[in-house]
């Protein structure tokens, strides 16, 4: 059945093709675009066939219903070009990723050169919570916020790994999987893990902080409730000697492409930890000067596509 519609003055710069295209039609249109923007339907499912970006919106009902249990219906959800979110969502992130999947794909630049990436900070500052809930401190103040070292390189190194699942162990506020995020279109699943040791219901305003991203999440307290498969797991949590080795263990125990242990040169603990672990596993690890430096161990065949330093 055709329905009728009304010309759009919105669409003014661009072709409407409603109830003008024949199914053939609409699959050749869609085997020859760019990228898609559309809601899960047959149109959605031909892009995934075809391995197309995609900027999948959906309503949520729709998301806890197909996408979030991974019925048959959600066979493209992994993958790494198809950016998700919810219709109520914050279009301005998403969309950035979005064109910078289409851009990636296409190996060109648009037709126009090709935008300096937000900076993470910038992005950060814009999240529902950057104060302290209980002493008000302004996060953004900080030196580890302010750093060019900090934020800015987790989303490189987000972009460098492009990891489709993330887990943070010691996420507190979620600054770090919200930076991990805005580097990379790939992440569809990320897992925050955090005691609240340092700050109580932390994890309540992570998940606050992570509520422009429409993949899917998790929020546990324990290491246990973080069980699963990871590309990339982030240690930032216990910074005593036997607390980070415990970390580390249970990390790479999972089985991830690559793990990253932060504060590597900043606290010495942690540094000896990190080259215990190592030893013991008999494992190679590089560092990246971050703001506090991060040891980088990786698969073996991941490990040596990584570059030696990342800034």
């Amino acid at each position: 059945m055709l329905r009728t519609v009304s010309p759009r003055p919105g669409l003014a710069a661009g072709i409407d093709l409603i109830d003008r295209l024949s199914v053939p039609g609409t699959a050749r249109l869609v085997q020859q675009a760019a990228g898609i923007v559309c809601c899960h339907s047959s149109v959605s499912m031909l892009a995934w066939m075809e391995r197309k970006p995609q900027l999948l919106l959906y309503p949520r009902a729709l998301f806890e219903a197909f996408i979030q249990p991974r019925t048959q219906w959600a066979v493209g959800i992994d993958y790494p070009e198809t950016v998700h979110g919810l219709f109520d969502d914050d279009r301005a992130p998403l969309m950035e990723r979005f064109v910078r999947a289409v851009a990636s794909a296409c190996g060109q630049s648009l037709g126009r050169p090709p935008a300096a990436p937000r900076d993470a900070r910038d992005f950060l500052k814009t999240l529902p919570v950057t104060t302290h809930p209980t002493t008000g401190e302004d996060f953004t103040q900080a030196d580890w916020f302010r750093a060019w070292n900090g934020y800015p390189a987790y989303a490189l190194a987000a972009e460098t790994i492009a990891p489709r699942s993330v887990l943070e162990i010691g996420s507190l506020v979620g600054f770090g999987l919200a930076s991990f995020i805005h580097g990379s279109p790939a992440i569809q699943r990320v897992t925050s893990m955090d005691g609240e040791v340092y700050m109580p219901g932390s994890q309540a305003v992570c998940a606050q902080n992570l509520a422009f991203f429409g993949g899917e999440k998790q929020f546990v307290r324990t290491l246990d409730g973080a069980r699963g498969q990871y590309d990339l797991i982030h240690v930032d949590a216990d910074h005593t000697f036997a607390g980070a080795l415990h970390d580390m263990a249970f990390a790479w125990g999972l089985g991830p492409r690559v793990m990253l242990v932060d504060d590597y040169d900043f606290l010495e603990d942690v540094t000896h930890a990190v080259r215990a672990f190592a030893s013991h596993h008999q494992l190679p690890f590089r560092t990246w000067k971050s703001y506090r430096g991060w040891a980088v161990f990786a698969e073996p065949d991941v490990y040596q596509q990584l570059p030696d330093t990342l800034l």
